[in-house]
This record gives C-alpha cells, structure tokens and sequence, in this order.
C-alpha cells in the first residue's frame, strides 16, 4: 500500500484462472473521509454489505471476464464507468500464480511474476495509476533473473530498493535477487540448494539501525516436509 495525504491507496496482484492473466488493481481508502472508498476498491455490484452469493443471480465472482472488464455499471465498484482500475499484466503462456506486488516509497507499484521461464516486473508510477486509468497507465517490464521465479515472494525497502526471494525454474533450489532501484542490474544469489527447497517463499526486510544503508533480508520457505527460515 502506499499512503498520500490522508489517502491510502491499496494495490493487489492476481492471477485470474478462468481468463489466464495476471491482473493488477488499486483502490483507495480514506480522501476526505475516513470512510471514502474509491478507485473500484468496493464491491465490485457497489454493495457496501456483505455479499452472500445472491446478488446479481449470484454471478458475482463466476463471470469473471464480465466482473472485471465490463462498461456495465453494475460491475465497476463505485465509479459507474469502464472499470480502469484494472490492468493486464500478463497472459496465456506468460501467467500463472506466481506473482507479488509491492509499492515503492513514492507510490511507484512493482508487479512480479514468472513465466514460465524467468522472473520479470512491472511497473507504473503513481501518478499514472492513480487517475482512474490504471489499464493505459505508463507500464514498463524488466527481466529480474533467469534462474527461476516460481512462489515469488517480493518486498520494497525504505530506500525504494526491491528484494525478491524464489524457487528455481525446477523448482529444486532458492534464489534471492537484490535490486537497489529500477533501474538497477538485478543481483542474484542461491540461497539453497538442499532437497527441493522454496516453496510458499515469503521475504521481509530489516536493518540493525534507522540510519543504516544495509538491508537485511529474511526468509521463509518450505524445504520438502520442513519449514525452515
């Protein structure tokens, strides 16, 4: 998430099954009330109750193509227009689960993802995503490792530095990368290689003292039938 103001807005990465792509969205909570939520966070039939499954004769969560991309205003949250908010990542043979998103310090949202063949990102800058147009918004893509990608985990530093941690293409060993900006050349380390490791990867990071330049990752992952970290 990425907080403006006394707005904080919310990105989510998916995979979507029934169409085959990796979708990206953003949301907002707060604004000039506490309570405002905008940008399509809210359900997508605009109920602010729970939905039960009944509603709209229950397809809420089953037609997803029509939930998604649909100009039908009861499909498109709170903004009664095509639903914008919503981006194509990446499709067919380029998509599957393995995908995380994190939010730079200035609002900029990575999206990560494995193809089948290597680990890439995308990424917009705030203020291309936040005007309702996140599906035209300036996106660019990277290639981060060609190692593998499978159960990418991924988290952003305070510095705006990217720290990813993931399985490799057999899915045997783990890996981390290490990026100190966008921009940056991706540098990558076999983190182990013991069994068949990096399944359900997750990756935090921390450093000894506020005003320290080095980050400190820490990961977990499942090593066959043991968790180790």
């Amino acid at each position: 998430s990425y907080v403006s103001g006394t707005t904080s807005y919310i990105y989510l990465s998916y995979y979507d099954h029934g169409l085959d792509q990796i979708k990206f969205r953003i949301g907002s909570v707060g604004g000039s009330s506490a309570n405002d939520i905008g940008l399509g966070l809210q359900d997508l039939n605009k109920k602010t109750s729970r939905d039960t499954g009944s509603d709209d004769n229950g397809k809420i969560g089953y037609g997803s193509s029509k939930v998604f991309d649909s100009v039908d205003s009861r499909y498109v949250g709170d903004k009664g227009n095509a639903y914008k908010n919503v981006r194509v990542i990446s499709s067919g043979n380029e998509a599957s689960a393995d995908v995380a998103v994190a939010s730079l310090n200035n609002g900029t949202a990575v999206v990560a993802y494995y193809t089948g063949k290597e680990l890439k990102i995308q990424y917009a800058p705030f203020s291309s995503i936040n005007s309702n147009n996140a599906s035209s918004a300036t996106w660019t893509t990277k290639s981060v490792s060609s190692k593998g990608g499978k159960n990418v985990a991924m988290v952003a530093d305070a510095a705006g530095s990217l720290h990813f941690a993931y399985s490799s293409n057999s899915g045997a060993d783990l890996y981390y990368t290490y990026m100190s900006s966008l921009t940056a050349t991706p540098v990558t380390m076999l983190v182990d290689s013991y069994d068949n490791v990096g399944s359900y990867c997750t990756i935090d990071v921390g450093r000894t003292t506020s005003t320290s330049s080095q980050w400190i990752p820490y990961i977990t992952y499942k090593r066959d039938a043991s968790e180790v970290a």
